[in-house]
């Protein structure tokens, strides 16, 4: 372990031991285990939104054209990084997140954001229902509910969750100005839901991290996700590979 990582380390156990954060936090989440200390982000909203988006260059002027009050749809929040820039700029944001772990902390992270977030325990895809969430072999930005992905194949834990159909998601809202999604391979499914004539002008943009790359098998189905952006001309809204 070098000098560096050994510091971060002994940081996080400081910081553990004075805000009393349970271990499970810091095994889980590592360096994201800040988000757990109380207060910590009415003091991360007081930082120029702009030094934070320009580690996040595929979202900056996406972000920057939200206007208060707009609605932003966050799939697969995570710990809520994406959440709370849009919380910056005022947005009344819907945050899906399936792992019991992550919604914990999302709900202590936003507690005072009531009035502009809502946490939603669930992933998203083209039904309602229950799947299976196997977590990631690495940390929780690998989870997936695919039961094809290599480094989130149930031998680190797994999770039964309920999912929501993403057309009564939108439905329920009316218009969507932004959609971020990471997914974990479940983006395919939700995209062939919203990319119809019905759906098209729900929403202003959309944002996707694809993962063909880390789930060949997926790679049949983002050529054919392409060619239907290309065929209903869908570039500028929706927008591939964001990172």
């Amino acid at each position: 372990m070098g000098a560096l990582q050994k510091l971060h380390r002994y940081f996080y156990y400081t910081l553990l031991a004075i805000f009393k954060i349970d271990y499970k936090f810091y095994s889980t989440f590592y360096r994201k285990c800040i988000y757990a200390i109380p207060f910590i982000e009415p003091i991360i909203q007081f930082i120029p939104i702009k030094l934070t988006i320009k580690r996040i260059p595929g979202l900056r002027n996406e972000i920057m054209k939200i206007k208060p009050g707009e609605t932003v749809l966050d799939l697969g929040a995570n710990v809520g990084s994406i959440s709370s820039l849009f919380l910056s700029r005022g947005a009344k944001v819907h945050a899906y997140e399936p792992d019991s772990r992550c919604i914990s902390l999302l709900r202590g992270r936003f507690k005072y954001y009531s009035n502009l977030i809502t946490l939603h325990h669930a992933a998203v895809s083209n039904y309602d229902g229950e799947t299976r969430l196997n977590y990631g072999s690495f940390n929780t930005e690998g989870n997936s509910i695919l039961e094809n992905k290599k480094s989130a194949d149930g031998s680190n834990g797994s999770e039964i969750i309920p999912v929501k159909n993403i057309k009564n998601i939108v439905d329920d809202l009316g218009y969507v100005r932004l959609i971020k999604m990471d997914i974990e391979g479940a983006e395919y499914d939700v995209l062939d839901a919203l990319l119809t004539p019905e759906y098209q002008n729900k929403f202003d943009i959309i944002l996707v991290e694809v993962h063909s790359e880390k789930i060949p098998s997926l790679k049949p189905r983002q050529k054919i996700l392409e060619d239907k952006i290309m065929d209903l001309e869908l570039q500028k809204k929706v927008i591939l590979s964001w990172h």
